[in-house]
């Protein structure tokens, strides 16, 4: 727990800081299909360093709709090495799940 709270402020913070990562925004509509695919696409990038983990991280806005960014972060730099940022007035039921009780899922 302590990790994923570490996580999610360093991601947050990065994101909202203006990191060096292009942050693109996509609306999806089968979502689980294209978080796999994307992580797949940068199977190389994930297992290029131990310390590269794979996550998603749910925010939700006040208009009600959700917002994820998916991405590999490197625990031990602190560093985003790739990332996207997904809008969605609805999520599939997959998505859901994993994120039901906790906003940071981590895939490794």
């Amino acid at each position: 727990m302590i990790f994923e709270t570490f996580v999610i402020t360093t991601l947050l913070g990065l994101l909202a800081g203006g990191a060096a990562v292009a942050v693109v925004t996509y609306f999806i509509t089968r979502y689980w299909d294209h978080i796999v695919s994307w992580f797949q696409e940068r199977t190389d990038v994930v297992n290029s360093n131990a310390d590269n983990i794979a996550f998603t991280l749910k925010e939700k806005m006040t208009s009600g709709e959700c917002v994820f960014v998916q991405g590999i972060f490197n625990k031990k730099t602190e560093q985003v090495k790739d990332v996207r940022r997904i809008e969605s007035k609805e999520v599939d039921e997959e998505l859901r799940s994993i994120h039901e009780a906790k906003t940071l899922a981590i895939y490794q």
